[in-house]
């Protein structure tokens, strides 16, 4: 497969994860209200006036947005752009052991867990190794790169506060 044809996979995969977390998050958040209150970080993260799934929905599409937009510009080659999208993929590969880790904390159904395993994983473990081998990725572009994704954190974050802030 060619290599931008596979970055422009990578919105595509990150848009079917995140609506299996669309569709299932805010049912789950009222069905395990109870042991989420007893974890002080769900607490913060699902106060009563939680996320609800149109929030969670027009979050999901500004990222996927910004992804195209990052794939766009990878594809071309372009220095940053191409740092910008392995930044995302490691997102989306540590993002899979985030949902492990809640799966087998809570040690029941996450939204998310299903297709972290069986569509992001294969995914971002492919773009990596077929980014590797195309001599892109070396120890200064990871490392570049991985600072990068810390820099994106906190404007999905960002995203995601405002964008409920504007259903309040």
């Amino acid at each position: 497969m060619k290599l931008r044809t596979l970055i422009f996979l990578g919105p595509l995969v990150f848009l079917i994860h995140d609506l299996e977390e669309v569709f299932t998050v805010e049912q789950w958040v009222k069905g395990h209200e109870s042991t989420l209150q007893k974890i002080t970080l769900a607490k913060v993260l699902f106060k009563s006036n939680g996320y609800t799934t149109i929030e969670f929905a027009v979050t999901v599409t500004f990222l996927f947005l910004m992804f195209v937009l990052i794939s766009s510009s990878a594809s071309k080659k372009i220095g940053w752009g191409m740092k910008c999208y392995l930044a995302a993929i490691f997102i989306l590969f540590v993002n899979v052991f985030t949902h492990l880790a809640q799966t087998f904390f809570l040690q029941m159904y996450t939204p998310g867990v299903i297709t972290a395993l069986v569509v992001v994983l294969p995914y971002t473990v492919f773009v990596i190794v077929a980014v590797k081998r195309s001599q892109i990725l070396n120890s200064r572009v990871f490392l570049q790169s991985m600072g990068i994704g810390v820099l994106f954190l906190p404007v999905i974050f960002a995203a995601m506060l405002i964008v409920h802030q504007l259903f309040i």
